[in-house]
């Protein structure tokens, strides 16, 4: 039976992801940050793994939780978008421009060397969940501004953890 993780999976596309792959009959480990989210995600079928990607020891826990573990999909969905309003003329607050980067770039950053030895063994498929926004040559509008220079950065990273692990 093949085994996904889904980072990020306890509301939108995560746990879209997560229902997919129980209907579809994988085992799936589903990472929440409260206890309604990890009751739901459990009640569906999953195997769920608290995680805050902004957390250090919630990161190692991960790695611990999931070691000898062989995953077919890691999927980082994961993701937070800030204030809607930022643009060239309104830049982010300091502690906006915190939260949305250390969520879409160090998380995604952070868990590759987690996760990574989890893929090998099963030349599985690590996938992080983007946004068209995040397209430098698609940009047609500034609002949103941290939100897509985060999913800029946050596709490099998956560009190089493809340069990297292929």
């Amino acid at each position: 039976m093949p085994t996904a993780l889904v980072v990020g999976a306890s509301r939108g596309l995560g746990l879209e992801f997560a229902q997919q792959y129980l209907a579809d009959g994988w085992t799936v480990y589903a990472t929440h940050r409260s206890e309604d989210h990890r009751i739901r995600l459990r009640d569906l079928g999953a195997r769920t793994l608290e995680l805050d990607v902004l957390d250090a020891d919630d990161l190692a826990g991960l790695a611990w939780q999931l070691d000898g573990e062989r995953l077919d999909v890691a999927l980082v969905n994961a993701g937070a978008y800030g204030p809607r309003n930022s643009n060239p003329q309104q830049p982010p607050a300091t502690g906006d421009f915190d939260l949305v980067m250390r969520t879409n770039v160090l998380g995604p950053m952070r868990l590759l060397p987690r996760l990574a030895p989890l893929l090998g063994p099963a030349r599985g498929t690590l996938a992080f969940v983007s946004s068209r926004m995040g397209s430098i040559s698609a940009a047609g509008a500034s609002h949103g501004m941290l939100y897509r220079v985060s999913k800029a950065a946050e596709n490099m990273v998956a560009k190089l953890a493809h340069v990297e692990l292929a």
